[in-house]
């Protein structure tokens, strides 16, 4: 009987893949000059309610801490599939990483890196633990989306 149940843990484990590799694009150049483009981050991730944990404008640097996004957080993060279809975890944080730096033509290169992670436990649950997951891309779009609509508004 214990060999069955090592034979069934065994093909769980076997039928568990990790996340697919990230294939979004990260940065885009927008045809906005540095400071007004700036100006738009910070006002899109104050509308966006995230918060700040270090802004450099010198380095082109923002940093957030960590907010919590709950099970809606599946929407944003691939963390793998099993033999069921896709790992959906109970419970979700994340924190961003925004780069802008000026190039050419009075252009700016924006980059933003999401970290995120998904709790393996239940959400009634203290066993459990934050995993990695990769993100799917969308709320990156989201965030640029929102940034170029400000701009157009200055």
């Amino acid at each position: 009987m214990r060999i069955r149940y090592m034979l069934l843990g065994l093909l769980w484990f076997a039928c568990v893949a990790p996340p697919r590799p990230e294939t979004f694009q990260k940065d885009k150049v927008v045809n906005y000059p540095f400071d007004e483009t700036w100006s738009a981050i910070v006002e899109a991730l104050a509308e966006e309610e995230w918060p700040i944990e270090s802004i450099e404008k010198e380095s082109g640097l923002i940093t957030t801490r960590f907010v919590n996004i709950g099970k809606g957080g599946n929407n944003y993060a691939d963390c793998g599939s099993t033999i069921f279809g896709k790992a959906e975890r109970s419970d979700f944080r994340c924190k961003l990483n925004v780069f802008a730096r000026p190039i050419q033509n009075n252009n700016t290169n924006v980059r933003i890196n999401i970290h995120i992670e998904g709790w393996t436990g239940t959400w009634a649950s203290s066993n459990g633990d934050w995993e990695i997951c990769n993100s799917t891309g969308k709320y990156e779009e989201r965030l640029f989306s929102r940034i170029l609509t400000i701009l157009k508004q200055y």
